[in-house]
């Protein structure tokens, strides 16, 4: 995975967290705010204000409220819920508190953890492209269409490689890697634990700064300007991407097979300054998967499928794009 800052394009914040309005009564004098925690205890605060521990009933007005919960332990580790809560005339609302597991940064440290992910990012600027692969080539998979143009209009940062496995240790305190090492790329993480990172990131942030691109945005920064099958053109070879170049594109040239993760940035960076778009781990994006193209923009909201792109170290030439 590697992720986008959202200061350049549009902002859209990854909340933590559930919240289900159900049990709707009316009442004649006042609204009701129920707070359950999956952590029973945890002290919870509207607008900064505690009003108790979880679970706890909450009386209020009419309006909008900053609802959290937090539980501490003793040094750096905290549970916390943060969201939103919208508040009708006379209703009861449940709030079911998912309490998530951080480490306490002194300010110091936020800025030195930032500073780096921003000295990873590369500008990728506005432009159009053709997303997808034309239906002449035989190498292609039915989901690589139907072939369209798609605009970025706006500029937007990408991380220069994928998230490296010190940069996720630091922020989620845990490496669920197979093939461990530091500067080598986390893997083994599903859709929603590349959310948790980017929830947790945007917290050090104090704003909704980072989120993963769209399947557009990361086609577009992976052709650099190039309408081939792959950055470095018809063919790639395991000199320029880490997959299974035993297994080639038809008509190229066979390669090596490492049989497994290798250092983030090993290859030469594509025209954008990007490394590893092809192969080492796949890379999510912030899209739900369709069976083709949709129009290049977020999706967002339930799915039964999130999207990957890019290939992996064991994936063959055909799924390194």
């Amino acid at each position: 995975m590697r992720i986008i800052p959202l200061l350049m394009t549009i902002l859209l914040a990854s909340c933590s967290g559930e919240l289900q309005e159900t049990d709707i009564n009316r009442s004649i004098f006042t609204s009701e705010i129920q707070v359950n925690c999956n952590i029973p205890g945890a002290e919870v605060y509207l607008d900064d204000k505690f009003k108790g521990e979880c679970p706890v009933d909450l009386i209020v007005s009419e309006g909008e409220y900053n609802l959290t919960a937090r539980r501490n332990y003793p040094g750096s580790e905290y549970d916390y819920f943060e969201k939103k809560v919208r508040v009708g005339g006379y209703v009861r609302i449940k709030v079911e508190a998912k309490l998530n597991h951080y480490l306490s940064f002194s300010e110091s440290d936020k800025k030195k953890v930032l500073a780096e992910i921003e000295a990873d990012m590369a500008i990728i600027p506005a432009g159009s492209f053709m997303m997808g692969s034309p239906g002449s080539d035989r190498t292609r998979y039915d989901d690589e269409g139907p072939r369209q143009s798609v605009n970025i209009a706006e500029r937007f940062g990408l991380m220069k490689h994928e998230v490296s496995q010190k940069q996720w240790s630091t922020i989620m305190n845990k490496n669920p890697s197979n093939n461990k090492g530091d500067k080598k790329p986390v893997e083994s993480v599903s859709w929603d634990d590349a959310q948790e990172f980017i929830d947790r990131l945007n917290k050090l942030a104090g704003s909704p700064v980072y989120r993963l691109p769209s399947e557009a945005e990361w086609e577009y920064a992976a052709r650099a300007g190039r309408a081939n099958r792959f950055s470095t053109g018809k063919c790639i070879g395991s000199d320029r991407a880490n997959y299974d170049g035993t297994q080639p594109i038809r008509r190229c040239s066979a390669g090596i097979y490492r049989a497994g993760t290798i250092p983030v940035g090993s290859f030469t960076p594509n025209a954008l300054g990007l490394f590893d778009m092809h192969g080492n781990v796949y890379e999510w994006v912030q899209d739900c998967y369709a069976k083709g193209y949709g129009k290049g923009f977020l999706v967002e909201g339930t799915c039964a499928e999130r999207t990957m792109r890019g290939g992996s170290w064991n994936s063959d030439a055909r799924h390194v794009r």
